[in-house]
């Protein structure tokens, strides 16, 4: 393995930013906290561009109520969530302005399923003025693009060898480009927390920090295995639609990549999540109570070095801690893949 392998572990903020989109609501707006533009090969040298083609999967079917599973409405609402199911497809584009900054845009595209139950007053057949509450399975089905992410990240202490440590500053911001009327076949519109977007503008601010060290792999060979930390906030800076404004995030994300072979790697990861309460404004449907939480998650995967200019990646995802207001869907487990390609936009590979 080669220093270039490596030295993109120093974008780790970058990846970061992809992930710090509203992470999780009540009904399941679902995106990974998990590393995945690491998986490029490195930092984007000038003239420079990395694309990252990213897979994840969700499945949140497993309610919960403060930090333990739950029943399907054990804490009675006007609906009760069942289960949410995310395919969701990442294309990010990374291009290197000058030896430190780099700039980025993520485009996410969304393929969600939604299922809750409802519950409907209907007068009594054959008894004019009585009613009842009757239950009703609802169900979403849509694709679309979500919010687009630009960021730009900054090496404010670029490595002076393969041994010295670095560190990386990025802004960005979520622009409100994801629908915010999709309805099913009866018509019926989502609750604002299931649509592709908010209607929200989030800015988001975070450190990144990397040491490399050096390993022998399964074989002898000696090579670098870097470690990092990353920090990352984001926060709303104006109102969604219906007054809506996506509760406050902070990540923390610690990762390492151990190289077992010359193109095999062995990537570990811990990411925590913190999520404050939504401020609902009038959005039909979202419940204050039912929002805002904190997750830890282990993190196991692999990466496989095609050529220089591409690498292959797929990573397990574990809840080990969920903590949540009211009640909320999880997923026990979560799985990102994908594939980065890297080439000079002048002077190609």
């Amino acid at each position: 393995m080669t220093l270039p392998h490596l030295v993109l572990w120093g974008v780790v903020l970058v990846g970061w930013l992809h992930c710090a989109t509203p992470l999780f609501a009540s009904c399941g707006q679902a995106f990974c906290p998990v590393e995945t533009a690491t998986t490029t090969e490195r930092h984007p040298r000038s003239g420079e561009l990395q694309l990252n083609l990213t897979y994840e999967f969700i499945d949140m079917d497993d309610p919960y109520i403060g930090t333990g599973s739950a029943r399907v409405g054990e804490i009675p609402r006007g609906h009760d969530e069942r289960s949410t199911r995310n395919h969701t497809y990442k294309l990010s584009l990374d291009y290197g302005i000058t030896p430190r900054l780099t700039v980025g845009v993520l485009l996410p595209f969304l393929d969600r399923l939604h299922r809750h139950l409802a519950h409907e007053e209907e007068e009594v057949v054959g008894t004019p003025g009585e009613t009842e509450i009757v239950d009703r399975n609802e169900r979403w089905r849509y694709h679309g693009i979500g919010d687009i992410q630009l960021t730009g990240r900054y090496l404010l202490l670029p490595p002076e060898t393969p041994l010295h440590p670095s560190l990386s500053v990025a802004l960005g911001i979520k622009v409100p480009t994801g629908r915010t009327g999709v309805d099913n076949e009866a018509g019926e519109k989502a609750e604002l927390t299931l649509q592709p977007g908010n209607g929200s503008w989030d800015g988001i601010v975070g450190l990144a920090y990397l040491q490399n060290f050096s390993v022998s792999t399964l074989r002898g060979e000696t090579s670098l295995a870097p470690i990092f930390l990353t920090t990352i906030g984001r926060f709303p800076v104006g109102n969604g639609k219906f007054g809506y404004r996506p509760g406050g995030e902070f990540f923390l994300n610690l990762g390492f990549a151990y190289p077992l072979i010359r193109d095999l790697d062995f990537l570990g990861q811990v990411n925590f999540h913190y999520r404050d309460r939504d401020d609902v404004g009038h959005a039909p449907g979202v419940e204050h109570a039912d929002s805002g939480r904190e997750t830890i998650f282990l993190s196991p995967g692999l990466r496989y070095h095609i050529t220089d200019s591409i690498a292959a990646y797929a990573l397990m995802q574990f809840a080990v801690y969920r903590r949540v207001n009211g009640i909320q869907l999880t997923s026990d487990w979560n799985f990102t893949s994908g594939i980065s390609y890297r080439f000079n936009l002048f002077s190609g590979v």
